[in-house]
């Protein structure tokens, strides 16, 4: 199964290497999150504004923890 992020990452001609340089994360988390595996809210976003793309459209659970965390 592909993730949205590698499909995103493919259209764009993005490396994971480039993406590593853009978000300033580990070698290791962005693999994890290219791979569809559990990775920090603050990662989603990192990745996401790298990519200026809404986390949801990466990730579209957190549309709900962020309206958590925005009213809480």
């Amino acid at each position: 199964m592909t993730t949205r992020l590698a499909s995103i990452m493919q259209e764009r001609g993005l490396s994971q290497l480039r993406l590593r340089v853009l978000t300033g994360l580990a070698r290791q988390t962005i693999t994890e999150a290219f791979h569809g595996r559990s990775v920090s809210l603050e990662t989603k976003l990192k990745i996401a504004e790298a990519l200026d793309v809404p986390p949801n459209e990466l990730w579209p659970e957190t549309a709900e923890v962020l309206a958590r965390v925005v009213v809480g």
